[in-house]
């Protein structure tokens, strides 16, 4: 998410649940990778799965493809909006049709 995206996520605006305007911007939402002791990963929607390298006894031949999120949570009622940081791969990926993101 550039710079200009992530200031005007931080900008004051009401909460669309309780009208607060004072918060907080999680830049980056990770999450504990429970495989792996002591390391995080990022939380992410899955735009697609594509064709990857090629498929072992443990892996598949599929990529996961990850749109990272950041959030807003409200510093008054705790709700959070997430916002996905790289818009441009979405909109690629629905005018290819590829995988399962789809314009509406």
């Amino acid at each position: 998410m550039s710079d200009a995206s992530m200031e005007q996520l931080a900008e004051p605006r009401p909460c669309s649940a309780c009208g607060e305007t004072s918060g907080y911007l999680v830049t980056e939402v990770v999450s504990p990778n429970y495989e792996f002791s002591n390391a995080i990963e990022p939380v992410a929607l899955t735009a697609a799965m594509l064709e990857g390298k090629k498929a072992g006894f443990f892996s598949s031949a599929q990529e996961r493809v990850p749109v990272k999120l950041a959030a807003r949570v409200c510093g008054s009622c705790a709700r959070v909006e997430f916002f996905v940081q790289d818009l441009a791969l979405l909109e690629r990926f629905a005018a290819a049709g590829v995988g399962n993101v789809r314009r509406f």
